[in-house]
């Protein structure tokens, strides 16, 4: 949105939109004047337990604008700069939490997976937390939309890897040198691989309790047995934001367990309520995509909610 199309010499959408709002338009061009303000804000900054940043226009009426103070700042403001001292224009909206207060994959989905008695103790941390709490019940007997994703075993094995890996500080890159080994026989990749996995403590247990390997030599194998072109799978990191949520689920495996995320879970990081249930199918594919709507593209596509909240929130002070 931001990009500058320098090959056919246009602006960048971004930028035409904001001159349209501030140069005004239609008949009465006077009065559809808006001073505006260009945003990049990170969800995660607004009680969203998620690395999203957007970008976002914010415009109040001129007339409005000069009648309260309002001004924008001349270039882009973001809500990163905050935790900088940078406060912005009148028109940015503060982040909610605190930079040492912002939500992790624990904060949004432990009561999922973590034992009754302390799910209590999780429920209390978030009660002094955000506005997060309001979305998690107080027991984990049922959810909407928690539909586990069924894979095959040689998928679970190789989400195991990736686990393992994650937590051992090693990158997929290794399946790119398995991969090279297995279609040149060169002994320098496999030698590569070896180096790499020094770095790995045996036997190789996975974060659901699977022992993957118990020697190196056999995790070589299972790693050449298991190599597969897409390593764009990535396990989330339980105390770090997740990643940006999309509409397609397959790249993004549970830290824990070996599957990808469900609905419910995907939700959870974008700050829906456990209340809100998404209709329809979970995933579609093909040409049904033109008409239908499913579940993960309902969730990836959305504006979380409490950032959403938060933007209304500023704007109704600037306005009252």
């Amino acid at each position: 949105m931001r990009r500058r199309f320098n090959k056919h010499d246009e602006y960048a959408p971004f930028s035409k939109i904001k001159a349209l709002l501030e140069m005004g338009f239609g008949e009465d061009q006077e009065s559809t004047q808006y001073v505006v303000q260009e945003l990049q804000l990170n969800a995660m900054h607004y009680g969203v337990p998620q690395h999203r940043p957007r970008v976002l226009l914010l415009g109040i009426r001129k007339d409005i604008a000069e009648k309260k103070g309002l001004f924008a700042t001349t270039d882009i403001w973001f809500s990163d700069n905050y935790f900088k001292g940078d406060e912005g224009s009148p028109l940015c909206p503060r982040p909610t939490v605190k930079e040492h207060e912002i939500l992790t994959v624990r904060d949004a989905i432990g009561d999922l997976f973590i034992t009754p008695i302390d799910n209590a103790k999780y429920i209390k941390k978030l009660n002094s937390q955000s506005g997060f709490n309001k979305i998690i019940k107080g027991t984990n007997s049922s959810f909407l939309n928690n539909n586990f994703r069924q894979h095959s075993e040689k998928v679970e094995a190789r989400f195991r890897l990736y686990q393992y890996f994650s937590m051992n500080g090693i990158t997929t890159k290794i399946f790119n040198l398995a991969a090279k080994y297995s279609t040149t026989g060169d002994k320098n990749y496999y030698e590569q691989i070896d180096v790499e996995l020094d770095k790995c403590s045996f036997p190789a247990v996975s974060p659901d309790g699977e022992i993957i390997s118990k020697s190196k030599k056999e995790l070589i194998e299972i790693i050449l047995l298991l190599g597969t072109k897409k390593h764009s799978q990535r396990p989330l990191k339980l105390n770090a934001p997740s990643p940006t949520v999309v509409s397609i689920p397959d790249d993004v495996i549970h830290p824990l367990s070996p599957r990808t995320m469900t609905v419910r879970e995907q939700a959870r990081f974008q700050s829906f309520p456990d209340y809100f249930e998404f209709r329809s199918k979970e995933t579609t594919g093909g040409a049904r995509r033109k008409i239908d709507v499913p579940q993960y593209t309902q969730v990836g596509n959305a504006v979380p909610p409490l950032m959403a909240k938060a933007i209304a929130e500023h704007i109704k002070k600037l306005l009252l």
